[in-house]
Parts: structure tokens; C-alpha cells; sequence
């Protein structure tokens, strides 16, 4: 529900958040005459209020790094390629803030171990069984020549 889960990350571990920041153009009124497009404007308006909820709950310390997408929206996924370079530059408009935060990959390191939780689950399936499959294609689920149950 959080597209800048900023308060998850410094629930999870943050000093410091990056906050990458897709800055979309809002759809002109004249476009939003179908009922799918009121929709989705007013997904759009609940989402730029949690979004302007979270962006206001940055410190100074933070970096916010802003990234005019033009008419590419955040549901345009065939449009990556384009939105890829649109990134980078306002990246590297913040470089040097970037580069304050660097640190070597042996303090990385340290400060991973330090905050990974470890997750020590051991999931194991005892078994697979299908049942009531006498409306199903035959060809797709048949008995196992071994044990006698559905395989697929």
C-alpha cells in the first residue's frame, strides 16, 4: 500500500532513506471521461497522499531523488527501457550526496550481519495429493505407475 514505505525502513533498520521518487504528470480533467479512468485517478489521488505523507517525513539526512517520468506512468512496464535513463540522470544530480553515504564493501558487510535476521526455517513438504479429479483431462493428470496416485 506504501509506494515510499519510508516509515517501514526506519522501523526496519534506516539512519539514512533513499527515496526514489517517480514524479508523474497527473491526468488533465479532459482525459477522465470514462468511468475505468475516474477509477483510476482516484487511486492516483490516494496514492500521491500517501506518497506526499511519507516524502514530508524525510530528514535532512535523507536523499530524495526525484525522477520526471513525462507521460511514461508507473503501470507502463514496456516502457522500461526509456524510464532506465530518466533514472540515471536524476541519480546523478544527486551524486555527491550519494557518494557522502558510500561506505567500503567490509563496513557493507558488517553492517548487513549486524542488522540480518536470521531466518532458520526448514520447510519440508511431506506430500502431494490430488482428490476428486474425475473431471479433470486424464491425459494431464493420470496415476503414477508406482504409487497409484494422480501424478501430472
Amino acid at each position: 500500500m506504501r509506494n515510499i514505505p519510508v516509515d517501514v525502513a526506519r522501523q526496519t533498520c534506516a539512519d539514512v532513506v533513499i527515496v526514489v521518487n517517480l514524479v508523474e504528470p497527473e491526468t488533465p480533467p479532459e482525459e477522465l471521461v470514462q468511468a475505468t479512468q475516474m477509477v483510476m485517478r482516484s487511486m492516483e489521488v490516494m496514492l500521491q497522499a500517501n506518497e506526499a505523507v511519507q516524502l514530508e517525513s524525510l530528514t535532512a539526512r535523507d536523499v530524495r531523488i526525484d525522477v520526471p517520468m513525462g507521460n511514461i506512468s508507473s503501470v507502463d512496464f514496456t516502457r522500461v527501457p526509456k524510464a532506465i535513463p530518466l533514472g540515471e540522470a536524476a541519480a546523478r544530480k544527486a551524486i555527491d550526496r550519494l557518494a557522502a553515504l558510500a561506505v567500503s564493501d567490509a563496513e557493507y558487510t558488517a553492517w548487513r550481519n549486524h542488522v540480518t535476521q536470521p531466518q532458520e526455517i526448514t520447510a519440508r513438504v511431506a506430500g502431494v495429493r490430488f482428490e476428486g479429479l474425475n473431471k479433470v483431462n486424464q491425459i494431464t493428470f493420470r496415476p503414477s505407475p508406482r504409487s497409484g496416485r494422480a501424478t501430472r
